[in-house]
C-alpha cells in the first residue's frame, strides 16, 4: 500500500510538471510584483488578501496571454490594487495601477469585482469581473509591446482590450468600464504615439547592427518621420500623457541622436512639449 502511494504521489508531481511548467516557460509575463493596500480593512481579512494576491500573481506567471511565441516580449509587471472596501457578497471595491516598469502606466480610479476563497481563476474569453480585469490591461501591456516590432502590430490586442472594456460596463460590476472603453479607444486611435514606438525601435535595432551597409541617412529619415508623428500628436491632442512617458523614458536616447545629427530643431520643440525635461534639453541647446 506505501509503494503504491509513493508511485501516486510521483504520477502526480509529472501531471503537475507537465502541466504548469510549460505555461511559466512560455509567459510573457516574466515577473509581476503584486502590492495590495487595504488599511481600512480589518484584520482578520489578512489571510484573504494574501490569498488573492498569490491568486493573482498564478494567474498571471501561469498564464500564456500571446497566441503565437515572440521571444521579444518580456514584459515585467507591477500590479497596486488600494481597497476601499469588501462587501458581505465578497465584493472588493478600490483603484488599481499597472505599470511595465517603463513606458506603459494604466490607472483606473474605480475597480469593482468578486473574489472567493478558493476561487479558481481561469484564463477564459467568458466575462469575469476579476479575470477580464487583469487581462484587460495585459492585453493593453502586450499590443504597446508589440507595436515595436511591427507597424500596428498589437491592433488585435487593443481590440481584445476594447471588447472586454465593453462586456464590463454591460456586467454586473460595471463601475469605470465605459471610462475604461474610452481609454482604450484612444490609445487605439492614437496612430502617431504606436509609430513612435515602432521608428524608436526600428532605430535602436538598426543601430545594434555591426556591419559595413549601416548608413545614417536611413538613421535620419527615421529621425525625421519620428519628430513628425510627435508634431502630429501636438496638433491633435496637445501635451499628450502617454506620449509624454514614452518621451520620458526613452529620451536620453533620442536627444542624443537628435543632436548627433544637427536636429537642434527638434530638441527646441522637445523643450516646449516636454517641459519636464527642459534642464536635459538646454545642455544640448546652443
Amino acid at each position: 500500500m506505501f509503494i503504491y502511494v509513493v508511485k501516486l504521489l510521483i504520477m502526480l508531481s509529472y501531471i503537475f510538471i507537465f502541466l504548469f511548467i510549460p505555461s511559466f516557460v512560455f509567459s510573457q509575463i516574466h515577473d509581476a510584483n503584486i502590492f495590495i493596500e487595504a488599511k481600512n480593512i480589518k484584520k482578520n481579512k489578512n489571510s484573504y488578501l494574501n490569498k488573492l494576491k498569490d491568486d493573482i500573481e498564478f494567474y498571471i506567471l501561469s498564464n500564456n496571454f500571446l497566441e503565437t511565441n515572440n521571444d521579444d516580449i518580456k514584459i515585467l509587471l507591477d500590479i497596486n490594487l488600494l481597497i476601499e472596501s469588501i462587501s458581505n457578497n465578497h465584493t472588493i471595491s478600490g483603484h488599481i495601477l499597472f505599470s511595465n516598469r517603463s513606458d506603459q502606466i494604466l490607472f483606473t480610479d474605480g475597480v469593482d469585482f468578486r473574489y472567493e476563497l478558493g476561487q479558481n481563476l481561469i484564463y477564459s474569453n467568458t466575462y469575469n469581473s476579476l479575470t477580464s480585469l487583469l487581462d484587460y490591461n495585459i492585453f493593453i501591456m502586450i499590443a504597446n509591446e508589440l507595436d515595436k516590432y511591427s507597424y500596428k502590430g498589437g491592433e488585435s490586442y487593443y481590440i481584445r482590450s476594447e471588447d472586454i472594456a465593453f462586456q464590463g460596463s454591460m456586467s454586473d460590476h460595471p463601475r469605470r468600464w465605459n471610462k475604461r472603453l474610452k481609454q482604450i479607444k484612444e490609445l487605439k486611435n492614437n496612430l502617431y504615439l504606436r509609430n513612435m514606438k515602432y521608428l524608436y525601435q526600428r532605430i535602436t535595432n538598426y543601430l545594434d547592427k555591426s556591419n559595413d551597409e549601416f548608413d545614417e541617412d536611413v538613421i535620419i529619415e527615421f529621425l525625421e518621420q519620428l519628430y513628425d508623428d510627435l508634431l502630429n500628436i501636438d496638433n491633435h491632442y496637445g501635451q499628450d500623457k502617454k506620449t509624454q512617458l514614452f518621451l520620458n523614458f526613452h529620451i536620453a536616447e533620442l536627444v542624443e541622436l537628435y543632436y548627433e545629427y544637427d536636429m537642434n530643431y527638434v530638441i527646441k520643440f522637445l523643450k516646449k512639449y516636454d517641459e519636464n525635461n527642459s534642464e536635459l534639453y538646454n545642455n544640448y541647446i546652443e
